[in-house]
């Protein structure tokens, strides 16, 4: 439906939405083409996303530790 599933902007707009894999590939290879594993979000909440993500897991933190609801940019 061209809306970002983290902030629910809508856009018709060739490349503002990406396919995002919501545990990423570099944590879990298995989950790559696991279509539950998947979401459509803006470029710009990928973008937060991303940082959240290299924050998480440079500390050596796990995927249990995130809490979407805290998030205050996406």
């Amino acid at each position: 439906m061209f809306t970002c599933g983290c902030c629910g902007r809508t856009s018709t707009t060739k490349g503002y939405l990406v396919v995002d894999h919501i545990i990423p590939r570099k944590i879990d290879k298995r989950k790559q083409l696991d279509k539950g594993n998947l979401w459509v979000i803006c470029k710009r909440c990928h973008w937060y996303k991303g940082l959240l993500e290299d924050d998480v897991y440079t500390d050596g933190l796990s995927i249990e530790n995130i809490d979407a609801r805290q998030t205050s940019n996406c």
